[in-house]
C-alpha cells in the first residue's frame, strides 16, 4: 500500500482564478469556499494572514473581505510565475498565521543582526510596514542586490525615513 503525503497545512481548497473589478483596479483572486466562509475565524474577521502552497511554491498571502466574501489576491507577477491566468484551476493549501508574522528575506535578517539600532528601529515598525520593507528587499532577484537594498532601507530608517510608497488617500 502506497503512503499518501500528509499536508502540513490546515486547509486545502480548489478554486478558479477570477478577474474581478474593485473600484478602479482589476485583481486576480480566488474566493474562499462557502464551507470555510461559514466558519470561525472567517465569520469574525475581515482580514486573515495565511501561509501556504500553490503548485509546489510557498506563498504568504491574506484573505480579505469584500462584498461579504473572502478572497485571496494573486499579484499578476506571482500568478504568471505559477503559470496561472484568469480561469485557471488553483489548488491552495494553507494555514492561518498571526497578523504580526512577517516573512523576512535572509539578506534583511542578516543586515538586522549587524546593528542593534536597526533591530530597534525594525521592532518599532508596524507589521504592515515590516511586510512592505521585506517585500522591497525580497523582490530583488540578485542576492547581492538584496543585501545592498536591505542595508539602504535600514539606513533610511536611521535617517527617519520609512521607505515605500506615499500613504494612499482615501476617498469619500
Amino acid at each position: 500500500m502506497a503512503k499518501t503525503k500528509r499536508s502540513t497545512f490546515d486547509h486545502t481548497i480548489e478554486g478558479r482564478l477570477e478577474e474581478v473589478d474593485y473600484g478602479r483596479m482589476t485583481y486576480w483572486v480566488v474566493f474562499l469556499p462557502p464551507r470555510l466562509e461559514a466558519q470561525r475565524p472567517f465569520l469574525e474577521q475581515r482580514k486573515l494572514r495565511m501561509r501556504g502552497e500553490v503548485a509546489g511554491r510557498a506563498v504568504s498571502l491574506a484573505w480579505q473581505l469584500k462584498g461579504g466574501r473572502h478572497y485571496v489576491m494573486f499579484g499578476k507577477t506571482l500568478a504568471k510565475a505559477l503559470g496561472l491566468v484568469p480561469g485557471s484551476k488553483v489548488s491552495l493549501s494553507f494555514s492561518l498565521v498571526p497578523d504580526d508574522e512577517v516573512d523576512v528575506p535572509a539578506e534583511l535578517r542578516e543586515a538586522l543582526r549587524q546593528e542593534a539600532t536597526w533591530q530597534s528601529l525594525w521592532r518599532a515598525l508596524t507589521p504592515g510596514k515590516r511586510r512592505g520593507l521585506a517585500h522591497l528587499v525580497g523582490k530583488v532577484k540578485s542576492p547581492d542586490l538584496r543585501a545592498q537594498r536591505a542595508v539602504e532601507l535600514l539606513r533610511s530608517l536611521e535617517d527617519g525615513v520609512v521607505p515605500g510608497p506615499p500613504p494612499r488617500r482615501r476617498s469619500g
